[in-house]
């Protein structure tokens, strides 16, 4: 698993401090490699420290520009929307998959 985020490089600390660093194989920051997204090459970039063709990939994105990044790089994108409320905008695209919780990704991914 990896992580790709349109944040500050100061999140790595975060992600440490939350004891989830460990989780993730690679973390690719956008003020470190350049690209943000939804510039597929981020992800790119990502899949390939990773090892694996985005093909082989899923997404996991909570807003608009994380489905748009996904769909970019030939990836399927869940989407996990902030709130029930939040809609995808039409000329995004709909995701292949749409989750409200965790255990929705899990009934996905196995």
């Amino acid at each position: 698993m990896g992580i790709v985020s349109n944040n500050r490089p100061e999140i790595r600390q975060t992600l440490s401090d939350l004891g989830l660093a460990s989780f993730f194989e690679c973390i690719v920051i956008s003020e470190e490699v350049g690209p943000y997204k939804p510039d597929p090459q981020i992800v790119e970039f990502a899949c390939q420290k990773l090892g694996i063709s985005c093909s082989d990939c899923v997404y996991v994105g909570d807003h608009p520009f994380d489905v748009c990044c996904a769909h970019d790089a030939s990836m399927p994108a869940v989407w996990f929307p902030p709130n029930r409320f939040f809609e995808m905008p039409v000329e995004i695209g709909a995701p292949e998959y749409v989750i409200h919780d965790l255990e929705d990704l899990c009934a996905i991914l196995l």
